[in-house]
């Protein structure tokens, strides 16, 4: 008879044999520091291989290998797409985006306690009708380049404030899918925790 591993009391954590347990069972009742360590290493694997096939930063092929749990075939498709929009889009200046800028919805409040920079996004000055998508995205690129040069960090928090949300912002939902695909797409992993309330 084989060994057998107990997870508690009956029913669905009746003891299981050890002989019954295939990979995909295991994997699902191993210690969750052992699933963090497996998915470190090939976190880490995916993007030493990044560096080296793209010639980016350590810490920009950990972010986009993050992204991807690690995954090489998605990884590396994921950033060089981003690579290439960076080449198109950056940089970006103030004059790039004046009335987008000059609407004031987008402003960092300061740092959470764990040193995070907090964006604030209030959507009551948000006045969408007033500029083009285009213009919606490189005021973004600006914007979030420019927390996360000042903040001298990875990550940052997004806040945002719905008081003032108009029925008149439903015609410019493509702005905010810009802005969704914005930070999925370009800034993977650069969103950090919710800070306590």
């Amino acid at each position: 008879m084989g060994a057998v591993c107990s997870r508690g009391g009956g029913g669905a954590d009746a003891p299981v044999s050890i002989d019954a347990v295939d990979d995909k069972t295991f994997a699902d009742v191993a210690l969750p520091s052992t699933r963090e360590a497996q998915l470190d290493a090939r976190v880490n694997g995916c993007a030493k291989l990044l560096v080296e096939e793209l010639q980016v930063d350590l810490s920009v092929a950990l972010r986009f290998a993050r992204a991807r749990q690690g995954d090489f075939t998605k990884a590396k498709p994921f950033l060089q797409a981003d690579l290439v929009w960076r080449a198109m889009k950056t940089p970006v200046t103030q004059g790039d985006c004046p009335t987008a800028l000059a609407s004031g919805n987008l402003r960092m409040l300061g740092c959470t306690t764990t040193g995070l920079p907090v964006v604030f996004i209030q959507v009551g000055l948000w006045d969408p009708s007033k500029y083009g998508v285009s213009e919606y995205e490189r005021y973004l690129i600006y914007f979030f380049d420019n927390v996360l040069l000042r903040g001298g960090g990875e990550q940052f928090v997004l806040i945002f404030d719905l008081h003032g949300w108009k029925l008149s912002h439903v015609a410019h939902m493509r702005k905010t899918a810009r802005l969704i695909s914005t930070v999925q797409d370009h800034y993977p992993d650069r969103l950090g925790e919710r800070p306590p309330m």
